[in-house]
């Protein structure tokens, strides 16, 4: 089930079932799949790489779901990480990027069958400490289950009950925010950190106007504070003309286009990430 998506384990993980083995008919020769019942009690192929899991024989079969129950086994009864240990073991992982979800979700995740030896057993001490110590957390309409770690917040998809978590995503916490008793995701913070991401590449609605060369395209140079009032102020560089340096109060930068006034603009935010190509100067 190597899928990369922001669900979790919550609410959506008790609606999980067992796996277990099911005969199928191709068009000539029978086949063993694993699959499992989903909350509308439709039969699902359970899959790994993207591919539906299935054998040409029922002991292969077996033995593959054999795997999987240790596996499940073995991280039930694993002990959980203390915070420093947890800190330190994600710190030396390889963690990849979900490209699908960079503009609208962004975060990475790790595949447990990339790790080999001690790390896979690692691994289920990571995962038995996210467990023991996540918290309540919702992703729009999801109830999920966080672990706070750092700077980072971890989560897992929804578990079979006799399969093991093989995959973690994580992501920054600068996305979530404390309210009601619980975290939520923000997607306002997710935009906010494109935009004004020091080194990020934005563009200004009127690009849609005049959208010659590097016109209405800046430089971010990040946020700075104003010495008489405290304001928070947006820095950028332009990309076209004489390069001027300008400043622009935080929620004014991050504003929404008037549409009163420019109802032919599609864009629809003041300024958004720009990922076009940038003309040398």
């Amino acid at each position: 089930m190597y899928v990369s998506k922001p669900v979790t384990a919550g609410k959506d993980a008790a609606l999980m079932s067992r796996l277990y083995i099911h005969r199928t008919y191709g068009d000539d020769a029978g086949a063993y799949a694993l699959v499992y019942d989903d909350a509308r009690g439709v039969r699902q192929a359970y899959t790994e790489n993207w591919k539906p899991v299935c054998y040409g024989t029922r002991q292969e079969a077996e033995a593959k779901l054999a795997v999987l129950e240790e596996e499940r086994r073995r991280e039930d009864e694993a002990v959980p990480f203390e915070r420093l240990e947890a800190e330190e073991f994600t710190a030396r992982l390889k963690w990849r990027s979900a490209v699908t979800y960079a503009e609208t979700a962004p975060h990475e995740y790790l595949v447990k069958a990339w790790l080999g030896g001690e790390d896979k057993r690692d691994y289920e001490r990571l995962v038995a400490a996210m467990k023991a110590h996540s918290v309540t957390g919702f992703f729009y309409g999801h109830e999920n289950r966080y672990y706070i770690l750092g700077d980072h917040y971890y989560w897992f998809m929804g578990q079979h009950d006799n399969a093991a978590v093989d995959l973690i995503n994580r992501t920054t916490t600068d996305y979530l925010e404390f309210r009601d008793g619980a975290y939520h995701y923000n997607p306002a913070k997710v935009r906010e950190n494109a935009v004004c991401t020091p080194g990020a590449i934005v563009r200004h609605f009127k690009r849609e106007i005049d959208g010659t060369g590097n016109n209405y395209l800046y430089k971010v140079i990040g946020k700075c504070i104003h010495t008489e009032t405290g304001g928070e102020l947006m820095v950028y560089q332009a990309l076209y003309g004489d390069r001027q340096i300008y400043a622009r109060p935080l929620q004014s930068y991050l504003s929404a286009v008037d549409r009163t006034k420019y109802p032919e603009i599609r864009q629809q935010f003041r300024f958004e990430k720009y990922t076009g190509d940038v003309k040398e100067i």
